[in-house]
C-alpha cells in the first residue's frame, strides 16, 4: 500500500511539476539546461515523498534506536538540531526556486497526510491527529501559494524581458 501511494504521489509530482518546468528555464537566472531541470524536479518530488515514506514506517524506531544509544536528552537535542537544518535547508531551496519548491512541500504534505490518516481509528480519535491533519492543509495552500507566486513572477520577468518600445530615433516617418 505505502509503495502504491509513493508511486501515485511520484508520478502526481511528476504531472505538476511539468506545469511549472518551461517557466523554470525561462528564467534568466537559470543556469542549467532546461533538460536537467526536468529531470531533477521528479528526483526531488521522489526523494522528499521516499523521505516522508522511510520515515513513517521507520521513524519510531530510529527514535528509540537513538534513545538507546545517546540517551534521551541527547536525542532531543540531535532531534531539534535535525529539525532546524533542514528549515535552513528548505529555506535555501526554496530561495533558490520557489515554485520547485512550492511542489515539492505539497507533496511532502500530501505524503504525511497518508502517514497520519492511517493511524486514525475509531477508538482512538485524538485532537492532534486532527490538527496535524488541519496543519498540513494549511502546507498543500502554502505551496499552492508558493507555485502561483512563482508563476507570477515568470510571467512578470517575461513581460519585462520584451521588446523595448521604440524610440522617437527608431520609428519610421510618417508618410
Amino acid at each position: 500500500m505505502e509503495l502504491a501511494l509513493l508511486v501515485i504521489a511520484t508520478l502526481v509530482g511528476t504531472l505538476v511539476t511539468g506545469q511549472i518546468i518551461p517557466r523554470i528555464s525561462d528564467a534568466s537566472s537559470a543556469k542549467k539546461s532546461k533538460r536537467l531541470i526536468q529531470l531533477a524536479a521528479p528526483l526531488v518530488s521522489f526523494l522528499a515523498v521516499l523521505a516522508a515514506f522511510l520515515m513513517m514506517g521507520h521513524g519510531e524506531q530510529l527514535y528509540h534506536a537513538s534513545i538507546n544509544e545517546f540517551g534521551l536528552h541527547v536525542t532531543q537535542i540531535l532531534v531539534s538540531i535535525t529539525i532546524i537544518a533542514i528549515g535552513v535547508a528548505a529555506y535555501s531551496f526554496k530561495r533558490w526556486n520557489q515554485g520547485l519548491y512550492g511542489l515539492v512541500e505539497m507533496l511532502f504534505a500530501t505524503a504525511a497526510v497518508f502517514g497520519v490518516a492511517r493511524t486514525l481509528t475509531p477508538q482512538k480519535l485524538l485532537l492532534a491527529q486532527w490538527a496535524t491533519l488541519g496543519g498540513f492543509a494549511y502546507v498543500v495552500a502554502r505551496g499552492s501559494g508558493n507555485v502561483w507566486e512563482y508563476r507570477q513572477m515568470m510571467q512578470q520577468n517575461k513581460v519585462a524581458i520584451g521588446p523595448a518600445p521604440a524610440t522617437n530615433e527608431q520609428r519610421e516617418p510618417d508618410c
